[in-house]
Formats: structure tokens, C-alpha cells, sequence
């Protein structure tokens, strides 16, 4: 996911492609420039997510300083394979962009 601009938004859908039900349990944003980066919604923790079905994260971001900024997005669930990890960059550069995947 890339964010551009002096502040941004963008939201993260997390589906659930599995057989069973995936249950979030905790949704986080971490790194040394984590602060940088915000959660402003979180309609995944703690919710079941049905097969076929999705859940969405709304972030923020405001850059505290000029340039590339990192974090990383965690998403710990009931999910056999462990945690997801989604890289998030920001640059104050431009307005705002997409490239989540």
C-alpha cells in the first residue's frame, strides 16, 4: 500500500477466501515510523468473517518529517497460517495513491 501527501487515507479489505471462519483478533500498525500511520477504523477485530465475505481497515496518514516513510500493518486472526503482514509507505511528495495489493 503506498499513501502520498501531507496527510492521506485508504482503506485495507481483508478477505476471507478460507473455508472456515476468520476471526481477526487484533489489528496494528508497527515500525519505527508506525506513528506516522493511523488506524482510523477498524471493522475487522474481534468480528466473524464468513467465507466469502470481507472486513475493512481504514488508514490515515500524516508524515511527521519529508520523504519516503515505512511501516508495517499486522493482522493477527484464527487463521492456520499466522499473522498477514501488509507493507505501508508514504511519501509527503503527493496528494495521495494506490497501490495496495
Amino acid at each position: 500500500m503506498f499513501l502520498w501527501g501531507a496527510t492521506g487515507f485508504a482503506s485495507i479489505q481483508v478477505d476471507n477466501f478460507g473455508t472456515g471462519t476468520l476471526i481477526p483478533t487484533l489489528v496494528s500498525v508497527t515500525s519505527p515510523q508506525a506513528a506516522e500511520f493511523s488506524i482510523e477504523f477498524d471493522g475487522c477485530s474481534a468480528q466473524a468473517i464468513a467465507p466469502g465475505m470481507f472486513c475493512t481497515i481504514d488508514l490515515g496518514f500524516s508524515p511527521a518529517a519529508a520523504g519516503f516513510r515505512t511501516a508495517t500493518l499486522r493482522v493477527d486472526s484464527n487463521a492456520p497460517t499466522g499473522p498477514v503482514f501488509v507493507n505501508l509507505r508514504g511519501s509527503s511528495d503527493v496528494l495521495f495513491g494506490d497501490g495496495f495489493e
